[in-house]
């Protein structure tokens, strides 16, 4: 686990400072072929989410930048390669602690790779335009392929259960661009985004029933399932239609945004991006793509 860990957040943070280019590449729509691979091998994680209720007020918890989903993020892959016994002890048995809400689920947890979170009919089923572009798995890639998509995708589940949620860090490379030997990068300002990464956070519908272990659980954990596959699926969907424009441009009015997570209401500013009655889809101020339930979520009809 370890070494998975720091190979990930090595490769995090070579994404960030290496993949840059002068301009975003915009690719023929009728004509995209992606190699998928995740990195390093297999690296779906799953962990429990601190409890947000004893922090929050009843006006709401806020969300500032500091306070981002990219810091949980990178805090969960990070906490096990801390340097020095005392610390990484600590940030060890409190991930420990958080993780005992995941020990119902470890069996269906356990089932959890590439194949099983790959969903064709639901990406090809959208509404934009993402059915004209192929993704290659496995021994399905090709060489011919211009690009490659690395997906991290972390899985976390609050400890009352009324939310799952996942972190999908996705890293888009253009290969005839990293091929090109003669040509020179252009270093990346520091603190400056990356255009070729986004991090896609869905926070799930917020789970309503008395018992909420036995909501995701029943059924041979039906529930469970699709929602780790569901939420796989659309953060990859909103990865990949942010980065070629195929997504609404986002409102350029920062508003506050009012949500659920983990039975409490959270605010936070952003640009909208979509909004039904049920949920909003926004860009964060730190870049994310968030898809949140609104705050009044249970007094709209299903759909």
């Amino acid at each position: 686990m370890l070494a998975r860990v720091i190979c990930i957040t090595s490769f995090l943070l070579w994404t960030g400072f290496c993949v840059a280019k002068t301009k975003e590449s915009q690719p023929d729509l009728n004509d995209i072929l992606f190699n998928v691979s995740f990195l390093p091998e297999n690296p779906i994680t799953f962990v429990g989410k601190k409890s947000t209720v004893a922090n929050s007020q009843s006006t709401g918890s806020m969300m500032y930048p500091a306070d981002t989903a990219g810091l949980f993020f990178v805090s969960i892959l990070a906490h096990a390669a801390v340097s020095g016994g005392i610390e990484k002890s600590r940030l060890n048995k409190e991930q420990e602690e958080t993780n005992k809400v995941l020990e119902p689920y470890s069996p269906y947890i356990a089932a959890v790779n590439e194949a099983f979170l790959w969903d064709e009919e639901q990406l090809t089923g959208s509404s934009d335009e993402l059915h004209k572009f192929q993704f290659l798995f496995g021994e399905q890639q090709q060489e011919v392929s211009r690009w490659e998509l690395k997906v991290v995708p972390v899985f976390a589940m609050t400890q009352n259960q009324s939310s799952f949620l996942i972190y999908n860090k996705m890293t888009f490379v253009d290969r005839s661009f990293a091929l090109q030997k003669n040509k020179k990068a252009k270093k990346q300002k520091k603190g400056q985004p990356n255009p070729n990464e986004k991090l896609v956070v869905i926070v799930s519908d917020p789970v309503v029933d008395n018992n909420k272990a036995d909501f995701w659980l029943r059924d041979n954990a039906k529930s469970f399932k699709e929602a780790v596959k569901n939420l796989y699926m659309e953060s990859f969907r909103l990865g990949v239609a942010k980065q070629f424009g195929v997504l609404p441009a986002s409102d350029p009015k920062q508003i506050t945004i009012k949500y659920l997570e983990d039975g409490v209401k959270k605010i936070e500013r952003g640009y909208v991006i979509s909004q039904s009655c049920r949920r909003t889809v926004f860009e964060s101020l730190a870049g994310e793509i968030k898809s949140v339930p609104n705050l009044d979520f249970s007094a709209c009809s299903a759909g």
